[in-house]
């Protein structure tokens, strides 16, 4: 019986159901963990009021509208953040901070507040 069942367990099949249980349930704890966006977090209103006022700022007869918008939303964000902190921002958190205007933008333009 012994044998049996460390055959079984050194299958190939119970091997990787054992690797997918663990996996899955390390997924499952790692969604549950709080994420930290540091700058989202901290200045999503700021953020919020800068896409609505970029909207009315570049007219809708502008080329590339949507990225012209975006672009002076980003910089505002940037502006704003580097003046609060004293301090210039890297390239790193420029980047984040895009991502977080897009999902700023999403949000707001998903709600009708655009």
């Amino acid at each position: 019986m012994k044998d049996l069942l460390i055959a079984v367990l050194n299958s190939d099949a119970v091997q990787t159901l054992i690797l997918f249980g663990v996996v899955y349930v390390g997924g499952k704890i790692f969604a549950k963990w709080p994420k930290v966006r540091k700058f989202y977090d901290q200045y999503k209103g700021e953020m919020v009021r800068i896409v609505k006022t970029v909207e009315t700022e570049i007219p809708d007869g502008t080329e590339n509208k949507a990225l012209a918008r975006a672009d002076k939303a980003l910089q505002y964000i940037i502006q704003l953040i580097e003046k609060r902190e004293n301090r210039t921002l890297t390239e790193k958190e420029k980047a984040e901070l895009s991502n977080d205007m897009n999902e700023v933008h999403f949000e707001v333009e998903t709600n009708g507040a655009l």
